[in-house]
C-alpha cells in the first residue's frame, strides 16, 4: 500500500510539474503591417486662357467661361485672330483618387503689354465638385478692360494647384 501511495504521489507530482511547465505567463503572435505608395499627382497646362481680340472704347468686361462662348459687357468682341479659349489642364496620378483644385483669388492676377495692365478675376473651372484622376478640366475667368485701354498684346501667368484629398 505504501508503494501504491508512493506511485500515486510520484504520478501526481509529475502531472503537476507537467501542467506548470506548460502554463504560460505571456503570449506571442504576429501582427500585420502594410503600406501603399501612390503615384504623385501631376498637372500639365494644355491650352492658354485667351480672351481673344477685342475693340475697346468704353471699357467693360470680357468673360471666357470654362465651356461655351465668351461674352462681354461694354467691350466689342472681334473674330480676328487670336480667338478666345478657356485654359485647360490635365491631371495625372493615381487613377480614381479625388483631388481639389485651387485657382487664383480675385485681385491677384494681371496681364500686361509691358507698361499697362488689365485685371483677371472670377476664375472658375468645370471639373465638378469631386474631380478624380485622370481628368482634363477647363478654366475660365473675367477680364476687366479699362475705357481707352492701350492697344497691344497683353500677357501674364496665373497659378493652378491640384492636391489629393
Amino acid at each position: 500500500m505504501k508503494r501504491i501511495v508512493k506511485i500515486l504521489f510520484v504520478a501526481v507530482a509529475m502531472i503537476a510539474y507537467s501542467v506548470s511547465a506548460n502554463a504560460q505567463g505571456s503570449a506571442t503572435t504576429s501582427g500585420n503591417a502594410a503600406a501603399r505608395i501612390i503615384a504623385p499627382i501631376t498637372l500639365t497646362a494644355v491650352n492658354t486662357l485667351h480672351f481673344g481680340t477685342m475693340f475697346n472704347n468704353v471699357g467693360g468686361t470680357v468673360t471666357v467661361p470654362p465651356t461655351g462662348a465668351r461674352t462681354s459687357v461694354g467691350v466689342n468682341l472681334s473674330a480676328l485672330a487670336p480667338t478666345y479659349s478657356a485654359g485647360s489642364f490635365t491631371v495625372g496620378g493615381e487613377a480614381g483618387f479625388s483631388y481639389a483644385i485651387t485657382l487664383p483669388a480675385d485681385g491677384t492676377v494681371t496681364i500686361s503689354n509691358g507698361a499697362v495692365t488689365m485685371a483677371i478675376n472670377g476664375f472658375n473651372h468645370d471639373a465638378g465638385a469631386t474631380p478624380a484622376v485622370p481628368q482634363t478640366f477647363n478654366v475660365g475667368a473675367v477680364l476687366t478692360v479699362a475705357a481707352g485701354q492701350a492697344s497691344g498684346l497683353y500677357t501674364g501667368t496665373y497659378s493652378v494647384t491640384v492636391a489629393y484629398n
